[in-house]
This record gives C-alpha cells, structure tokens and sequence, in this order.
C-alpha cells in the first residue's frame, strides 16, 4: 500500500491513542464531537496502517532498531526516545544534548517498562540524576550510566529499581563517594544489585575517602563484582573495605586505583570466604606496597591475610615504583593455621623482583598458573618451583634467567612440576638451556622459547608427548642440525599412541642460512611432514641474498654445492700438483746445492793438495787484543787442528794479526794486505771488541773486500753496539756463539759445522762470487 505524506502524522497520532486516548483528549480538552472524530480517525488508521502499532517515534526519527525474535534493540544519537516499540529489550542512548537532568519525565511512556538494559552517556551538558529518575523502569536489569559532567546524584536516584543487578556509573569523575553512598542506601533499593562499577569513579574529587558508610551501603546487597579501577581515594579505610561487604562478593577489582593513604588492621580472619578474584595490579596504594608487596617477601606472612586467599591473586606492578630491586631470600614465617587450599592464578609481573629464592610455606604455593613475567628476574630458587607441586601454568618471560645457566641447580629448575602444560621462558637472553630442563614435565603442551639467543636445539624434546607447539623463533638459529630434526621428527610421526597430539614448530625470524653447510637441514625443510608454523614465510641467506626455503632454493643450495665441490676437488688437485712439484724442485735443489757444496770443498782441498792454495791465508781471524786470553785458550789451537784435518797440505791457514803482521810497518797497511791475502773473514764478537777502532776497521775492510764473513760471538752483545758494516750479518745470517756454564765454554754450532761453513765459503770464491755469508749446517 502506498502511504502519503500524511502517514507519519497518522501513525503519530494512533499510537499516541491507542495508548492513552482519554488521557490525550483531557490534555487537549477537546468536545465530545472531536472525540468522535478522532475516534473514526484511530479506527481507519488501524484498517488502514495495521501496523502502526508496532513502531514507534524512536524508529522513525533517527534512532536504529533491530529485533532479534519478537525482542527490540534501540539504539539513538543525541536524544532519549519517549515512545518505543513493544517488547524493547535494550535502550542505548549515546552523547545526549541539550539536556541538563535525567529526571522520570524521561521514561514516562509504558513502552520503557519492558526495558532490561539501558545505557546512557553525554560528554556534554548533564549534571544530574534526580530523584526516582528510573522509577518508571521496573523491568530494568542492567544500567549504565557515563555522564563526563555529572555531579549531582540524588540519594533517592534509583529507587524502585528492585531487579537491577548491574549498576555502572564508570567515568562519572565528578561523582563523591558521599554522594553515591546514600544513593545506594535507600533502603529496599537495589536489592538484587550483584555487580558494580564504578571505573574512574572519584578522579575530580580528590578529597574524598573511602569509608565505611560506601561499603555499609552494600553490606545488604548479594554483591558478586566490585570494580574499582583507576578509582581515587584521599584515604580507603581497609577495615570498612573488608568487614563490611558481604560474604557474596567474588571479584574485587582495584587495578590502577589511587590512594594517598590507607588504614588497616594486621590479620582478619576467615575474610572474603567465596572470593575467587582480587587484582589491584598497577594500583598506587600504599597499604597494598607495604602490606602485600614488602611483607609477602621481606618479614612475615599470614595466611589471613586480606585477599590473599583469593583463588586469582593479581599483584602486577605494585611495586614498580620501588627505586631498589627487589631480592627475596630465606624463609618466610607462616601462621600455624595455614590450610592447603588450591588456588587457581598468581600474577606478579613488572615489579622489579630479581632474585627469587625465599622458602613459603607449601600450604601457600598451591598456585595452578603462575605470571611473574617482565621482572628483569635473574635467579629463581628451587624453593619456589619446589613448592608448586600443583603448577600447570607459567610465565617466565622478559626476565634474565640466563644468568641462570652457570649454577648447576638450573637444570632441575621444574623437577617437581610434573602437571606443567604450558610454559613461556621467552626474552630470558637464553644461550644454552641444559639438555634435561624438561625432564620430568611430559605433559608439556606449549613451550616458548621464542626471543633468546639459542643457536639451536639440544634439550631433550622427544619424551614431551603431549607437545602440541615449540616456538623458538627470534633467537639466532641458522639451522637445525640432525639432532634437532630427529627430535622433531620423532615427536611428529609416532603420535604418541594415537593420543590426539598435533607436534608443530615455529621459529620464523631467525637467521636461517642456505649453503653447503647447512643443504640437510634445507632438504629436511622442505620435505619434512612435521607440521611448521607459517610454513610459507620462511626465508634463508643464499649467496648474500634472501629467498623463501621452498624447492627450488633446495635445488640452488644443491647447486651450489655441487660447484662448489668442484671447484675444492679443483683446488686440492693444483695444489696437490703443486706441493709435488714444489717439493720436487726444494729436492733438487737441494741436492744440487749440495753437490756444489761438496764440489767447492773438494775443489778447494786439491788446490792445497797441489799447493795451490786460492789465497796466502784460508782465515783472517779478528779480534780484540783484550779477548787475547780467551781467543788463544779457546779458539786458534782448536779453528787451526780442525781446518789442517780437512786439508793437511795447508800451511798458513789461519792469520792472526799479532803474529802475521810484519814489524816496522804500518798497521792499517797491514790489515789491509792480510785481509785481501785471506779468504774468509772471522770475526770474535764481544763487548771490547764493538768498542775497538781497529776492529771497526777490519770490518769495514772486509766489507769493502766483500769477504765472506761468519760471526762468533763470545758473549752476550747488544745489537746497537756493533759496528754497522755488521747490522746485516747479525739481523739475516745464522752465527755462532760461546756458551758460558760454570767455567765451562761450549762452542754453538760445534767446531765440525763451523769449519765446514768456512771451506764452503772459501770454496765459493774459486769462481769469484761475491757471497757473504752462508748458514751454518
């Protein structure tokens, strides 16, 4: 049927009379005439628009309806609808405006009477909540209520909300706790309220408490959930906290709080008996430091102490101010009472605790699951995970247990934590875990490793049958070796008795490597049938550039290989050849410098066989007239026996200055002629010597003769001290030298090797070569 324009209107009109149609006419007051009129009027509109009655003004403005069976959801901009359409389930009103109170006009209609859940908020203009503003909604169950500018709230608000179980006033910062208070003390008010909230609650009244009268006003409410997160108290009064709510109450929430001050009494007893949750992690209260931060490790503990007996115990951050780092050792005193209760979750994250070896008592330590992650922790003792016999879950990451590794009780670190399933160890800067770590914990699901400094794996895995997930990945493994695939393997393909475990593996970013070394592992990553994580996206280093490991890098890292083999078996073979053929040549060289050898001395001992000698003397020896002594008990009687055994025709073999020089002559002529009458020049090193000018001059002689040389030295001499003409002797060629043991002289090399030396370099000057010097044999 096509509607006109005046449809709207009409449809306006009906369900504003079928609703109330006397009470219409007497606001109008209209005659009996115009009633029959409007009468006529609703009755055409109900043949005409049969289903006008069923929407209303909120879907026709520019509110969003959708219904789920025969339930409605409301959902408007900037405006509270008067009417709704029937069986309205849930009211959502978002940044109201141009409003200034929510008051009972608001809800007047009867259509609000089938509302369970209604949430309103502005961030503009509301200031108030006045009184029985919600007396209309008597089916409501759940409210929300978040005005940034609230900051009247009338003690008789909520009256006749009987069935309410949820109240959220989160974010209503100008709220006092006065206030809400005597809102919640109305007496058979809010009798079914079992969760509230109150999130941000106080922040611009900072001289407000917490106080007795805030929780006596729950006191006879069945409330399950209190939320107090980043609420701000001046002072919460802990004994009104605990001794007042009731014994109903399951979660505290307190998470972010603020308190400048706080009091409270040293031991309760029997507190909070159904409480399964109480979190005040990142809380600033200073109670909670002191209390449950320092006295949980530094001094005594009680098992009545307030909230710990909570099944989830929530301590993040509530120490994370503390300047010092916190290190908890010895042993902790526990009330005698203390019964064994398993709890189900401790967190205790991000509160500087680096060093945790303190000794609980074990009814304490029933923890199930376990958070002490982000603590910068070095050491965890054996007195804790000793303890957590019931421990099936932990979170040991972002801590520095790598400085762990050096103590020997590292590798029996979870011996007694044999329920454990799931156990993250990631960015602990682990370089090598010890190979029976996880000996004893074969109901191992989850084990992470991730972001370390592991170079591979050699911890025992393949005994872990219910692994489901190994994540090492961002430590800095180029591959796994054999040891490693076995392991994984092994764990994949035996399915451990069918028991249902999937194995898989995730190391991505890591540096993994293609190459000769590493082609096994690269072939067993692309065959394998063990189930990898992220399969496709992993890369590798191949000749300086990165590839996905996929077959075709199996068969350039196979290619590579094969050329490289080549070009090895290539190498080995040339240098082979040419070790050979080296060796060959160092041989005969060898052998052919050794004939010469034998050639020139033999050459040298005909020519004194026929009395031929080269030259008038075989040896000009040179020394310093103050080694006289020495040189005439140790030197010329055994130099001149040894060289006439090797040529026994020789005559004047040896020339000594003093006794073949001849008188009456100058001294400098007659070096000269004995040293070009001489073949080889030997010179006596010593102290007196390098200080002498004449045997300075002999050296320069003998140099500019370029008269083979050889060096003895008779005792120690710095090489500064020599004459320079001998710098290079004594750096490049081999010498000889006295050694000095108790009033004993031994000569090094012997006497044998020295005059053979000195036939060799007598015999080079038959051809006339200008060799210095040669090494003594």
């Amino acid at each position: 049927m096509e509607t006109t324009g005046l449809e709207p209107f009409i449809q306006r009109l009906i369900i504003m009379m079928s609703e109330a149609p006397t009470i219409f006419a007497q606001q109008y007051e209209m005659d009996s005439c115009l009633k029959t009129v409007l009468l006529v009027v609703f009755i055409l509109g109900v043949s005409f628009f049969p289903h006008a009655g069923t929407t209303s003004e909120a879907c026709s403005l520019n509110c969003r309806c959708s219904s789920e069976n025969v339930n409605y959801d409301v959902v408007c901009p900037t405006f509270i609808p008067q009417i709704l359409p029937s069986n309205t389930h849930l009211v959502e009103v978002t940044n109201i405006i141009n409003k200034y109170s929510i008051n009972r006009h608001d809800f007047n209609s009867a259509s609000w009477t089938s509302v369970k859940v209604l949430r309103l908020s502005s961030n503009t203009h509301i200031e108030e909540v006045e009184e029985n503003a919600f007396g209309n909604l008597t089916g409501l169950e759940r409210l929300h209520i978040h005005f940034t500018y609230l900051t009247i709230l009338s003690p008789f608000a909520f009256s006749g909300l009987q069935n309410l179980s949820l109240l959220n006033m989160s974010e209503n910062g100008g709220i006092r706790f006065t206030q809400l208070s005597k809102a919640l003390s109305v007496p058979n008010s809010l009798q079914n309220l079992q969760e509230l909230i109150l999130v941000g609650l106080n922040r611009d009244n900072p001289g407000e408490s917490i106080d007795y009268a805030f929780f006596k006003a729950l006191a006879d409410k069945p409330l399950r959930y209190l939320d107090l997160t980043r609420a701000f108290f001046t002072v919460i009064e802990v004994d009104s906290f605990s001794n007042a709510l009731a014994d109903t109450i399951q979660v505290i929430n307190m998470s972010h709080a603020f308190s400048i001050w706080s009091v409270i009494t040293p031991r309760y007893e029997n507190l909070f008996p159904n409480l399964e949750i109480f979190d005040i992690s990142y809380a600033s209260i200073p109670w909670m430091k002191t209390s449950v931060g320092v006295n949980l490790g530094l001094s005594y503990f009680d098992c009545h102490f307030p909230f710990v007996r909570a099944n989830q115990l929530k301590l993040n951050a509530i120490l994370d101010s503390i300047e010092f780092e916190v290190r908890l050792n010895g042993e902790t005193r526990a009330a005698a009472g203390c019964e064994r209760e398993i709890r189900k979750r401790l967190e205790f994250s991000n509160n500087n605790l680096v060093w945790l070896n303190r000794s609980f008592s074990p009814n304490f330590l029933t923890y199930q699951e376990v958070d002490i992650s982000n603590n910068g922790l070095m050491y965890l003792g054996l007195n804790i995970t000793g303890h957590l016999s019931e421990l099936v879950w932990v979170n040991l990451s972002a801590n520095r247990l790598s400085y762990m590794e050096q103590y020997p009780e590292f590798e029996r670190l979870f011996q007694i934590n044999v329920l454990l399933e799931w156990l993250d160890m990631s960015a602990n800067g682990l370089s090598n875990i010890p190979r029976n770590l996880f000996q004893k914990n074969t109901r191992l699901k989850t084990l992470i490793l991730a972001n370390n400094k592991l170079q591979g794996i050699v911890f025992e895995i393949t005994h872990l049958q219910h692994l489901e997930l190994l994540d090492v990945s961002k430590n800095t493994i180029a591959f796994f070796d054999n040891f490693a695939q076995s392991s994984f393997e092994s764990l994949s393909s035996s399915n451990f008795g069918g028991n249902g475990t999937v194995f898989s593996v995730q190391f991505t970013d890591n540096d993994l490597l293609c190459s000769c070394e590493t082609v096994s592992f690269v072939r067993w990553f692309v065959t394998t049938d063990v189930m990898i994580k992220n399969r496709d996206v992993y890369t590798c280093s191949l000749n300086k550039e990165v590839v996905l490991i996929d077959t075709k890098a199996l068969q350039r890292t196979e290619y590579q290989c094969e050329q490289t083999k080549i070009i090895i078996t290539a190498v080995c073979t040339s240098l082979v050849c040419l070790g050979i053929l080296a060796l060959t040549i160092g041989f005969v060289r060898h052998v052919c410098r050794r004939r010469r050898k034998i050639e020139r001395i033999r050459r040298l001992i005909n020519k004194y066989r026929i009395a031929n000698p080269p030259n008038k003397y075989l040896l000009f020896l040179s020394f310093c007239s103050k080694d006289d002594d020495f040189v005439s008990q140790y030197v010329i009687g055994e130099l001149r026996h040894r060289l006439q055994e090797r040529l026994p025709n020789g005559e004047h073999l040896v020339c000594i200055g003093d006794q073949d020089f001849e008188l009456g002559r100058f001294i400098i002529e007659e070096i000269i002629k004995c040293i070009e009458a001489s073949s080889v020049m030997m010179f006596i090193i010593s102290n007196a010597f390098c200080e002498s000018n004449y045997c300075e001059y002999e050296t320069i002689v003998a140099q500019f003769d370029r008269k083979p040389t050889v060096l003895m030295f008779r005792e120690d001499v710095e090489p500064k001290k020599l004459p320079k003409v001998l710098h290079k002797h004594f750096n490049q060629f081999v010498r000889a030298r006295w050694m000095h043991d108790e009033n004993v002289y031994t000569l090094k090399p012997d006497w044998d090797k020295v005059c053979d030396s000195i036939l060799e370099l007598a015999g080079k000057s038959l051809k006339g070569k200008s060799s210095h010097e040669v090494e003594l044999k």
